[in-house]
């Protein structure tokens, strides 16, 4: 058994699934758990303080409400722990919007068991630190650009060396890394980017990603992100290659940071 105990809200309107939710937990071998029952969405709020969970796991139907009011609540708290959506159906409807509300996962009832849902706590907890290493990693680059910004205003006359420098560092980054306009159009990419596509650098500036790369689920996500300003985080997300079908289904772990500019608004984005 792991060293660990998982702290789990279970936001259930109904008695019995709660009953039946702590018996499936309870039949889980790998791992130990502390969980904490609110029947409704103002007592779930309550417990987010009081409890601080690792993972949620919310009800769609809880009365008067639905278990996105109460994610979209939590998150408006501050609260960043993952939820997970139990449903009795799903539809790409439900599951856009859910995504748009903070839900990390989805568990069909009918189809509840201790394997599914232990394996959705743990695949949604492991994708949450991914996705915090990602957040310190961006904002140990961000504090990296502003060193080097202030490097260039103390040291002006020697600007040709720095960003002799600057470039060095972004070709051999051994991260794929390309920066966007808002119209997704490529400004410019380093070499691993153009390397994973089998291209020279000097072919994707000027040419837009979804062009090259049609996907109508991502695209949405990349608007969201301009329109937003949020950033988005993408774990083992699946996608396939329009023009190479042989490459088959491939996953990736990516993330899109929106660029602000002086007045705050967003000028680029950066795809990592």
């Amino acid at each position: 058994m792991e060293d660990i105990v998982w702290k789990i809200l279970l936001v259930e309107d109904s008695e019995d699934d709660y009953i039946l939710t702590r018996s499936l937990l309870s039949s889980m071998k790998a791992v130990r758990f502390e969980l904490r029952w609110a029947p409704d969405v103002s007592q779930g709020l309550d417990e987010l303080e009081a409890f601080r969970p690792d993972v949620m796991l919310v009800d769609y139907m809880l009365g008067a409400h639905t278990g996105l009011d109460f994610v979209r609540a939590a998150r408006e708290t501050g609260c960043r722990a993952p939820a997970i959506l139990l449903t009795g159906h799903s539809s790409y409807d439900l599951d856009l919007e859910a995504m748009r509300a903070g839900v990390a996962e989805f568990l069909e009832k009918d189809v509840l068991s201790a394997r599914n849902l232990e394996r959705a706590i743990r695949y949604t907890l492991e994708r949450q630190q991914y996705e915090e290493r990602l957040r310190r990693a961006n904002s140990d680059l961000a504090r990296a650009m502003e060193d080097l910004e202030t490097r260039v205003e103390e040291r002006t006359r020697e600007l040709a060396e720095v960003n002799k420098l600057f470039e060095q560092a972004f070709s051999s980054l051994h991260l794929m890394i390309a920066y966007l306009d808002t119209q997704f159009n490529f400004v410019r990419v380093n070499r691993n980017y153009a390397a994973a596509d089998g291209q020279a650098e000097e072919y994707f500036p000027g040419k837009n990603h979804f062009d090259l790369f049609p996907n109508a689920e991502n695209e949405a996500i990349f608007r969201r992100v301009v329109e937003t300003g949020e950033p988005y985080y993408a774990f083992a997300r699946a996608f396939e290659y329009t023009s190479h079908p042989e490459r088959g289904v491939t996953y990736w772990d990516w993330s899109l940071v929106p660029v602000a500019g002086p007045e705050g608004d967003v000028i680029g984005l950066v795809l990592t």
